[in-house]
């Protein structure tokens, strides 16, 4: 798989089993909300459960790549963000 996706900070089974814990986790809040009759249901706990699942695991992989003082790494103050080139020492050349 390496040879398709690269090679990555956090091993592929562990990738897999946090998706899977977190589709597991959306799947019984979401069936929970579906019998109790609120709006947002399965799929919808699903996607946002994936999604943070699969967000949290970037932000571990950039975190574990790049050194702690990189310009990747570091935080912009503000709800604008304007990210400047990859160009540091964590950007793929």
């Amino acid at each position: 798989m390496e040879q398709v996706l690269g090679t990555s900070v956090i091993p592929f089974n562990e990738m897999h089993w946090r998706f899977g814990l977190a589709s597991a986790f959306g799947l019984l809040l979401g069936l929970d909300h579906e019998v109790r009759g609120i709006s947002a249901g399965v799929r919808t706990h699903m996607l946002v459960a994936l999604s943070s699942a699969m967000t949290m695991l970037i932000a571990l992989e950039l975190s574990r790549r790049c050194p702690p003082g990189d310009r990747a790494t570091r935080t912009l103050p503000g709800p604008f963000r304007v990210w400047p080139r990859p160009s540091g020492s964590c950007a793929p050349e």
